[in-house]
């Protein structure tokens, strides 16, 4: 996972000299993740870790997102015929990346960012139960909505806010409909001259 992380913050370095403008925020989030195993049966957990949203902004306002997000979580709900047991897991790790195209909309003379975007979304989790030594891990893939703002207080430096909802389909435990939610919060950077990426 450390390994794609660094490949994943290099291409961004690169893809950003193709863009007018790159915007960065490295934050902390929490996500909901839930879904249907079966015609009475689903899995839920709350995991929390760190994120990575990625912003290239053209002249013209287009964006294109890339956003990645690396959690941990310690707790895995099961519900079967209306039943829920809460299950205590070890190692329970939970990545999510994103590729969107969508627009940017610039306003308070330039230091006010409003991000709208949707694309592919793909992702994996894993999971130890703690009694049972049981190991379950699956693969989801979907397609995300994204809201994004950030708020500038100098040319570079500023705070930004994300929210993703990402229907999703669980490949494993076993194959099953199910919804990712995720909010994120951090510091946000932008490279590139003020007010030359979006409209106003």
């Amino acid at each position: 996972m450390k390994k794609i992380a660094i490949m994943l913050f290099c291409l961004a370095l690169v893809s950003a000299h193709a863009f007018a403008e790159f915007v960065m925020v490295p934050g902390l989030g929490l996500s909901y993740y839930s879904g249907a195993t079966g015609e009475k049966s689903s899995v839920s957990m709350v995991p929390f870790g760190v994120g990575f949203d990625f912003s290239y902004l053209t002249d013209s306002g287009f964006t294109l997102c890339m956003d990645n997000d690396f959690q941990y979580f310690g707790k895995v709900t099961t519900k079967v015929d209306g039943n829920s047991v809460g299950l205590s897991v070890s190692k329970g790790l939970a990545w999510n990346s994103r590729i969107m195209p969508g627009y940017t909309f610039k306003f308070a003379k330039d230091n006010a960012y409003l991000r709208l975007a949707g694309g592919l979304a793909v992702g994996t989790f894993g999971y130890e139960v703690t009694e049972a030594k049981a190991v379950s891990t699956a693969i989801t893939v979907g397609l995300a909505f994204h809201v994004g703002f950030e708020y500038f207080f100098t040319n570079m430096i500023g705070i930004g806010v994300s929210i993703n909802e990402i229907p999703s389909v669980f490949l494993g435990l076993p194959v099953g409909s199910a919804n990712i939610f995720n909010l994120k919060v951090g510091p946000s950077f932008r490279l590139g001259g003020k007010g030359q990426a979006a409209k106003k």
